[in-house]
């Protein structure tokens, strides 16, 4: 195909893309007219073509050959030895270390410089990101990362000395017990990247590596992918060919499926077919996708038990064992595949140990078989007469205590239920309004009068009684009355006392839930802490330790125990990871709990990571999910928020609100969550009308179904004061202020994050009304706290760094104020986008402390007029933000002498900072009178 042609074909492959896929068939065909060859073409590189992830490497523009690494050139600390492998984005190197720290080989990882699209760049960054989060003895570590001196982004990895997996099982000549142990230890390394949310997709002979001890290593995750994918979907829009290799890939991959473990364990069975029968088991495959994944849909395999040789026949009678194996692992619906690679491993393992596989469903027979496989010896010596007669009787004993126990625990159950429906019928005879007087019942009356009704029957049994106090408490808590739920499980709790029971257990992690929802997170660790002990005891299902363990998380995190709060959210999350079928709601709440600690530790980019994938599993959950849904819109919300997309983070607000008000009704403390986090991204978006609107609703639901004292309450308090604070009414906002920073103080105690946003707060309004002391006296509180809670280097700390530093500017500290600033600016440079609004705000007070305080006029009013360009292109939609930096980059000109400058600047800045700057503020004192100096002839 000539240059031209081949152009011609890119070109419209792109095109096709952009088209919906109904479309592209006729477009195609209209475009192509009688040039068949090139139709076909077309039609399988679109058929290759993943829709959500695959990046197909085009030929470089040039040639990489002519400007690749030679043997001898340096990279940063590294001299090339020799090239190993070239692939689709660049090539891999041997270098060795030449910085004379310590001697050291490696593999180093070039982009070809015709690739460097940024998708593919952004790729190969994603790459670098992905494996510096993989320490594990079976995956090449990354050692080293960066630019070579011609701008080409570099990896440098583990170099490891062995040979591909196939070939070293081919010349040591391994029997089949050792190829199939050395898959096993793969798919070790496999579970623990999908641990990791990372998906190789392209497992292979020749990207699995064994060293000279034996152990099979991973290299090249050039392709792999996030399961909640970080890549955006314009990677799609980049040409070329797959990112996979064919006759290892799945058929999802070939036909632009949806991504997930699967993928993986599919190619680990292709592995196994290959390395045991010596070929892949769809081999030869057609080379179009398409026919691929309808061949691999047919599941025409041949038995692997055909092609055992000799030296592998090794595992007797177990032939159609892993022939079960291999085929669950090449099902072409991936549920139908095992769950994960672990659970492969395991049962190769299972296999190789002669103990049951879980792809053979289960049979007395095959179960029998295996267990005298086992224990043959002792099998054989207890076969006998006289065995058979004692175990028979033995047996009917047996049976019939059994019988005995199942009758009388039915009886149990049959009275429980009896009683339960006996009770709900009264509870709906309450609500017939032929009963009463007509007049309407509602949900809460008919709970409230079903509660009273309870504890006047005295013809139930304790654990029935129990069982109904619990059911109540279930529904008081879903519709947001907590303190009613409380009492009705505290109840329970004394009448149960100290019992080792399943229902204690199930009480224990209700009560500690209801405690954890109404703000008592102290009382909620100590009864969670109580109810994993008693499931260590019991014990007691994985779920349900899974589930304790989110919760407790969740009491810890609001205490502020950060890391014990993490080391809870990943415990519940491996827990049903192990799972073959696990609860995909409890997986959800477990994604995002660990996106919250992510959050809580400043750490953005994987807090947006673990949220999207909590978002993305809940809208898959259809209806049943909307109230975590909504729950997860909130917390995507958040991180949109916090990086500064004011609008997206409404969207996401005002989704959840919506959801909340049809599911939970408007008088719900949850909706009164999402309506105070909407109507904080309004303030922060400049509609003080809408937010102040929004902030009083939630407001008011809180102090109805929470209470007074709740931190629910004191958050929406903090952010109404903001609004008041921002409108000119500093008293309402103080008096705000200060309910809030006593009710936080109550709930959490002085070191807390949330009592240091309060101090911030205090410590701002503070300097506003001219009361320097005060605000220095809050601002240093907060900063204490803060380095105590979040530690030095968190983000957020800059807020009130930046607030004392101004303070020290009005206190004649100039020193003091510009080392305070500059590490504000270097926490948010460091934590937050460049185009963040607040990077405007930092970059605007440093710039008029280095220009007027240390006389760097230029340097002071190159930093402002940065700021303002930032605020004026509506990066911060605060119009009063636009205009302190037009004001403070007036001042920075008076003080370079420049007064003709700094009175246009001033001119236009001062008069409306007038209607939002209190005039007792030493800020407004300053611009005014640099107004009235640059006026002055």
């Amino acid at each position: 195909m000539d240059s031209d042609r081949w152009q011609l074909l890119w070109q419209r492959f792109d095109q096709a893309l952009e088209l919906p896929p109904a479309q592209r068939q006729r477009w195609l065909a209209d475009q192509c007219g009688e040039d068949q060859p090139m139709l076909e073409e077309l039609q399988a590189l679109i058929a290759a073509q993943s829709q959500r992830d695959a990046i197909l490497d085009r030929p470089a523009a040039g040639h990489f050959e002519a400007q690749a690494l030679a043997a001898g050139d340096c990279v940063d600390r590294y001299r090339i030895v020799r090239p190993l492998g070239q692939g689709g984005m660049g090539s891999v190197y041997l270098v060795e270390r030449i910085d004379g720290e310590f001697s050291q080989r490696a593999a180093l990882k070039v982009i070809a410089p015709g690739h460097a699209h940024p998708v593919l760049v952004e790729r190969f960054r994603r790459e670098r990101q992905i494996m510096a989060s993989l320490d594990h003895p079976g995956i090449a570590r990354l050692i080293d990362g960066g630019h070579t001196d011609r701008g080409w982004p570099y990896l440098v990895m583990d170099y490891v000395e062995g040979e591909p997996i196939d070939r070293y099982c081919e010349r040591q000549r391994l029997g089949m017990e050792a190829r199939l142990q050395l898959v096993a230890q793969v798919c070790d390394a496999v579970d623990y990247a999908h641990r990791r949310l990372v998906v190789h997709r392209d497992l292979k002979p020749g990207n699995i590596l064994v060293n000279a001890q034996g152990r099979p290593v991973l290299l090249d995750f050039g392709i792999a992918k996030l399961i909640d994918p970080e890549a955006s979907d314009d990677a799609t829009a980049l040409s070329g060919l797959r990112p996979f290799t064919p006759g290892y890939a799945a058929p999802e991959q070939l036909v632009g499926g949806t991504i997930g473990v699967g993928v993986d364990v599919f190619a680990l069975g292709v592995l196994i077919y290959e390395l045991i029968g010596g070929r892949r088991p769809f081999a030869p495959e057609p080379s179009n996708p398409l026919q691929l994944s309808e061949r691999i849909a047919e599941h025409k395999i041949t038995s692997l038990r055909g092609h055992l040789g000799s030296a592998l026949r090794t595992g007797r009678g177990r032939g159609a064992e892993l022939d079960w194996i291999v085929r669950r692992a090449l099902q072409s619906d991936p549920e139908k595949r095992y769950p994960g690679a672990a659970d492969l491993g395991a049962d190769l393992r299972a296999l190789l140990a002669h103990r049951p596989v879980a792809a053979r469903p289960d049979s007395l027979l095959y179960r029998s078989a295996k267990f005298c496989r086992r224990h043959w010896v002792g099998v054989s010596i207890s076969i006998g007469f006289a065995a058979t007669v004692v175990g028979f009787v033995v047996q009917l004993r047996n049976e019939a205590a059994r019988t005995a126990r199942a009758l009388a625990a039915s009886q149990i159950e049959r009275d429980r239920h009896q009683a339960a429906a006996d009770f709900l019928r009264s509870l709906f005879d309450a609500a017939d309004s032929t009963q009463s007087g007509g007049a309407q019942i509602s949900a809460v009356e008919l709970l409230d009068r079903g509660r009273l009704g309870l504890e006047s029957r005295g013809d139930l049994s304790d654990a029935t009684r129990r069982s109904l106090q619990q059911t109540l408490a279930e529904v008081y808590r879903n519709l947001g009355r907590y303190q009613e739920a409380r009492a009705l499980l505290e109840r329970a709790q004394a009448e149960i006392g100290d019992e080792q029971s399943a229902d204690r257990l199930r009480l224990l992690a209700d009560l500690g839930t209801v405690l954890q929802l109404g703000g008592d997170h102290e009382q909620a660790q100590a009864l969670l802490q109580q109810a994993l002990a008693l499931a260590d005891q019991l014990p007691a299902s994985d779920e349900i330790r899974a589930e304790i363990q989110l919760r407790l998380g969740q009491a810890q995190q609001s205490l502020g125990n950060h890391q014990a709060a993490g080391r809870a959210f990943n415990e519940a999350h491996d827990l049903l990871i192990g799972q073959q079928s696990p609860d995909r709601s409890l997986l959800a709440d477990a994604v995002l709990r660990l996106g919250s600690w992510h959050w809580m530790g400043g750490r953005l980019d994987q807090a947006e990571q673990w949220y999207r994938q909590a978002l993305e599993m809940r809208r898959a959950g259809g209806d049943a999910n909307l109230p975590e849904l909504a729950r997860a819109l909130d917390a995507y919300g958040a991180v949109r928020h916090a990086r500064g997309d004011f609008a997206e983070a409404v969207v996401h607000y005002s989704e959840a609100v919506a959801l909340r008000r049809r599911v939970l009704g408007t008088h719900h403390s949850h909706t009164a969550d999402s309506l105070s986090n909407l109507g904080a991204a309004l303030y922060d978006q400049g509609d003080d009308a809408q937010a102040e609107r929004v902030l009083t609703e939630a407001l008011a639901i809180y102090e109805k179904v929470t209470g007074p004292d709740n931190p629910a309450v004191a958050r929406t308090l903090n952010n109404l004061a903001l609004v008041r604070q921002r409108g000119g009414d500093r008293t309402q906002a103080l008096a705000l202020y200060q309910r809030a920073l006593s009710i936080n103080r109550q709930a959490f105690g002085e070191q807390h994050r949330t009592v240091a946003s309060n101090l911030n707060n205090l410590g701002l309004l503070s300097e506003q009304l001219g009361d320097l002391d005060a605000a220095q006296r809050y601002l240093t509180q907060a900063i204490s706290v803060q380095e105590a809670t979040l530690g030095a280097d968190h983000v957020n700390l800059a807020f009130a760094l930046g607030n004392l530093g101004r303070v020290k500017l009005w206190q004649r500290q100039p020193q003091a104020a510009v080392e305070l600033l500059q590490r504000a600016s270097e926490l948010r440079q460091r934590g937050l986008p460049a185009e963040h609004p607040v990077q405007a705000e930092t970059m605007s007070w440093l710039g008029y402390a280095v220009c007027v305080e240390q006389g760097e006029q230029a340097r002071g009013a190159a930093m402002l007029e940065q700021a303002l360009a930032l605020r004026e292109a509506g990066l911060e939609a605060d119009a009063v933000a636009t205009e302190e930096s037009r004001a403070l980059l007036g001042c920075c000109r008076l003080a370079a002498g420049d007064r003709e400058g700094a009175l246009a600047a001033l001119q236009i800045a001062v008069p409306r900072l007038a209607r939002h700057w209190p005039q007792s503020s030493p800020g407004w004192q300053m611009v005014n009178a640099a107004l009235e100096q640059s006026i002055a002839p």
